[in-house]
């Protein structure tokens, strides 16, 4: 006796569903309701026992044929029944929207960012965006702990960066480099020159002062040696014997008429700087 032929797998369809009205106040904007069909034998790998079609939950896509498919990384799905890998929309930036291996997301902010060595553009998936070398990460709120930052920028001159936040340049000093990384930045303030907290360029001292290399600062010079008879004649600034370089520089006339006014506000008197004494 013949066996009896076995009937070919079909996908069972029912009838539309009953949604509550709520529901159904939904579907006018919305593509034909999608079903998928589970099989009750999940060893059965032809997936030929189908035996109920219900919506796509939410954080899931349906096909025509009656799969079902995560939300793709990078984007969500908040609605039951929806047809098409675009889902409910695109991650909002500052935020991570993960699919497989790990469960789909259902809202547009499922997870933040992280801290502020990283940051997530929109449409961020599994994992967030490092930070690169002398770049510092922008975006997010105070209130967050900076938590949801969503882009990068380079370093200004000035400044250095490390694990994507940004500081100022030591004193003494400067930066005149983008993307510095560094908090010695560009290198030590010359001798001669200035340089506070965050410079962009050394400084260079006034007449009457002096400094070494790396000075946040310049230092005047001591009582005395600043009371030049021409100030703009001191010929060096980078260390202390600069100070009385204006003195040695003076004319016979231009010392006359210091040492007389020296002499006059001090009761000093001075040696001839012709005497090789000073």
């Amino acid at each position: 006796m013949r066996a009896p032929a076995r009937a070919a797998s079909a996908v069972f369809v029912s009838p539309p569903l009953k949604l509550p009205h709520s529901l159904r106040l939904l579907l006018p904007t919305l593509p034909p309701t999608p079903r998928y069909t589970p099989y009750v034998d999940k060893g059965e790998p032809a997936n030929a026992t189908f035996a109920i079609q219900a919506l796509a939950q939410p954080g899931f896509w349906a096909d025509a044929h009656g799969r079902l498919h995560q939300c793709p990384e990078g984007r969500y799905g908040y609605l039951h029944g929806m047809s098409s890998a675009k889902c409910s929309g695109v991650c909002r930036p500052g935020h991570m929207c993960r699919s497989h291996p790990y469960p789909p997301s259902t809202n547009a902010k499922q997870l933040e960012c992280g801290d502020p060595s990283v940051y997530c553009p929109a449409g961020t998936g599994n994992a967030p965006l490092r930070v690169r070398a002398g770049h510092y990460t922008v975006g997010g709120s105070p209130s967050d702990a900076n938590r949801t930052r969503e882009a990068e920028a380079p370093c200004e001159p000035g400044w250095f960066c490390a694990g994507g936040i940004k500081a100022e340049c030591d004193a003494g000093f400067y930066g005149a480099a983008t993307k510095q990384t560094d908090s010695r930045c560009s290198g030590a303030c010359p001798a001669g020159f200035f340089c506070p907290r965050g410079s962009v360029a050394p400084r260079r001292c006034d007449d009457g002062e002096f400094s070494g290399p790396g000075a946040a600062a310049c230092t005047a010079c001591p009582n005395g040696s600043g009371d030049r008879p021409d100030p703009t004649r001191q010929r060096c600034r980078d260390r202390r014997e600069c100070c009385s370089m204006g003195v040695l520089d003076a004319t016979d006339e231009q010392w006359a008429e210091a040492r007389a006014e020296r002499e006059r506000r001090a009761g000093l008197s001075y040696a001839d700087p012709s005497d090789g004494r000073l």
